[in-house]
């Protein structure tokens, strides 16, 4: 979602301006969005949530069925009241230097429209200090960036623990099946029971099983995302 990320520079951006992120217009291609277990729930209420099939699993979102974004309307819109935390932070992101990767530095999508030099809220004062406005966006950024490692710690937990499957979304049978999303996983309900009372006991203490129960109730939500098509259509 973004076209150019350059490093957020006080004497390069002295004269930058921020204004409110209003729609989605920068995200109406994505069809996965990254997603926190700490908002799993909010938006598996809505949307699939799954896992990435890769070796090093991730949280992430399903909102197309291959053609065309289903969770952003017309208007550029969340077409529900929670927007994830990974669309709020545009134009911001933050990211480890080449040298210290836990030295962080704060990147800036530079030809975002929401930048402006006459309009909007100030990024750094007269004597080049971070305004109140960019030290809440560096706030929010870091927020999420410590949610994103919670959540790919407690990931891959679940990926090594053996009981993800992989999974996909098609229509038709034989011949005339057509996959539309695949490349996911998903908890296997058998094997998950099938583990450890020591291992489950450990995972609704750490929160892992709050996870997977909002997981699972959100796959319902694959219907879902056929109603939006259908009503699209229409």
């Amino acid at each position: 979602m973004y076209q150019n990320l350059v490093v957020l520079d006080k004497t390069k951006h002295k004269d930058l301006k921020i204004n409110p992120l209003t729609d989605l217009y920068f995200a109406k291609q994505s069809k996965f969005l990254p997603v926190t277990a700490q908002e799993s729930a909010q938006i598996g209420s809505t949307f699939p949530i799954v896992f990435t099939g890769d070796e090093t699993p991730s949280l992430i979102c399903v909102i197309s069925l291959g053609a065309g974004n289903l969770a952003i309307n017309d208007d550029n819109k969340w077409i529900t009241n929670y927007v994830p935390t990974h669309l709020r932070k545009y134009p911001f992101a933050i990211a480890g230097t080449k040298e210290n990767p836990e030295q962080k530095i704060i990147l800036i999508d530079e030809p975002s429209p929401l930048f402006s030099k006459t309009e909007g809220k100030a990024l750094f004062n007269e004597n080049g200090e971070q305004t109140e406005t960019l030290n809440h966006a560096i706030n929010f950024l870091s927020t999420h960036e410590n949610q994103i490692k919670i959540t790919a710690n407690v990931a891959k937990i679940i990926s090594e623990s053996g009981i993800l499957e992989e999974r996909e979304i098609s229509i038709g049978e034989g011949d005339e099946k057509k996959v539309l999303v695949d490349g996911f996983k998903v908890v296997n309900k058998d094997k998950l029971n099938r583990l450890s009372d020591a291992v489950l006991a450990e995972w609704v203490r750490k929160g892992i099983i709050s996870l997977i129960d909002a997981h699972l109730k959100s796959l319902d939500n694959i219907q879902t995302l056929f109603n939006i098509a259908h009503q699209r259509q229409q």
